[in-house]
């Protein structure tokens, strides 16, 4: 068997067609007919038909001697298989010279597509795509904080320099979700977005930010550009004296041993005073109050203050008793800063109960020797209010008052 009959052989024994049994039963009806004729026919027409599928299989194998190759025909949609026409044809009619059935005409083209003529369809190989990874992606990933970051901030404080247990607060401009790890340089650490931060001691300090990306888990640290300045603050501190009676007043004398501040301001009894040292009189008894401000020339500020006690009313000095019996001893009242005065003074006493003015004299040194004016008889023992009005050289008129018992002994 030569070559050619062994490739038609082969191509045969791997053909196969689908099966359809309305096709075959088509086929059948329209073999009966020849069979009445002629067997002969019937297989002439069969080998005629076989031979021109080996032909076609026959050159689809041995493209190498055609300078193009046409694409395999479509299959035919056709219901209706190809049908043997000549029924008639005689044994002796040479096969040879049969023409093979042109297929009717359809709607439907034939595509044909030019190929290269040296590829072969079994030698087709599907398009392959080149991945290059680089020297970098083979070497072993290294920790997320040494990596470089994607991270862009800034560190923010409100203040460039302080004073001690003054606040400063820090933030950042970071936009994306992140934790923080906030450095202030004292020992001290915070993980809030944006602390407030006091410092104890004085000095310069370096201020660090650690971020982590939520997103990457990249981490990057920025420091703060100028370091944070602290300074010291200054220390309020004040003696004070409180005097003997004298002018009419009951003064305390305030001083400021150590002043080396740029300002200082008092505030006491509600009135605020900006002297080194001061002396004001207190002529009433209590508790008061004495708050020194001071301020350093690097704007830091103290404050301390200070209560005093007052044990007495000054109140002229005046006794709160006396007895009108002419024994020598304590037989008028007079408050004891008008007796040696050169001012001019008011001095009224008024029945307690009933508020009527019972004594009044404006003679230098004269006091109450316990007569009510009103009748000119002693008055009896008990409770009296008294009022003094001192007339200053400055013009102004200074009120006292008080209570005095009279006693009968």
């Amino acid at each position: 068997m030569g070559k050619f009959e062994e490739n038609i052989k082969n191509a045969l024994d791997q053909y196969s067609v689908d099966y359809n049994p309305a096709h075959w039963k088509k086929v059948e009806s329209q073999l009966k007919p020849a069979a009445k004729g002629s067997n002969n026919s019937w297989k002439i027409a069969a080998g005629a038909a076989i031979l021109l599928v080996g032909s076609i299989l026959a050159y689809n194998f041995y493209p190498e001697s055609q300078e193009s190759k046409i694409a395999p025909v479509q299959e035919n949609t056709l219901d209706t298989p190809a049908i043997i026409q000549d029924s008639e044809q005689k044994p002796e009619q040479s096969i040879t010279n049969a023409e093979p059935a042109k297929p009717e005409a359809t709607s439907t083209p034939i595509e044909t597509t030019v190929v290269d003529d040296k590829a072969k369809p079994s030698e087709v190989k599907p398009q392959q795509t080149e991945i290059i990874i680089s020297e970098d992606e083979l070497k072993p990933s290294k920790d997320n904080s040494k990596k470089a970051s994607g991270l862009s901030f800034a560190v923010i404080s409100d203040k460039k320099s302080a004073c001690i247990k003054e606040g400063i607060k820090f933030s950042s401009d970071v936009k994306e979700p992140v934790t923080y790890r906030w450095v202030f340089g004292d020992g001290t650490e915070s993980d809030l977005p944006s602390p407030l931060h006091y410092y104890k001691k004085p000095g310069k300090y370096a201020v660090s930010l650690e971020l982590t990306s939520v997103i990457s888990g990249e981490s990057k640290r920025v420091l703060m550009k100028e370091m944070v300045v602290v300074n010291a603050k200054p220390q309020a501190n004040f003696d004070y004296d409180i005097m003997a009676a004298k002018d009419f007043n009951q003064k305390v004398n305030f001083s400021i041993a150590e002043y080396n501040f740029q300002f200082a301001e008092w505030l006491i009894n509600g009135e605020t005073f900006d002297a080194k040292n001061l002396s004001l009189p207190f002529n009433k008894k209590g508790n008061y109050p004495i708050q020194l401000v001071v301020q350093n020339a690097a704007g830091c500020y103290d404050t301390l203050v200070k209560y005093i006690t007052v044990a007495n009313d000054y109140n002229l000095l005046a006794p709160n008793a006396f007895t009108p019996d002419n024994d020598g001893l304590n037989d008028e009242f007079l408050p004891e800063a008008l007796r040696d005065t050169q001012l001019r003074y008011d001095l009224e006493v008024y029945d307690a109960s009933s508020g009527k003015v019972i004594f009044r004299t404006n003679q230098d040194g004269k006091g109450w020797d316990g007569t009510d004016i009103r009748t000119g008889t002693k008055a009896k023992q008990g409770d009296y209010a008294w009022a003094v009005s001192l007339y200053k050289t400055t013009g102004e008129i200074e009120k006292f008052k008080g209570n005095i018992k009279l006693l009968e002994l």
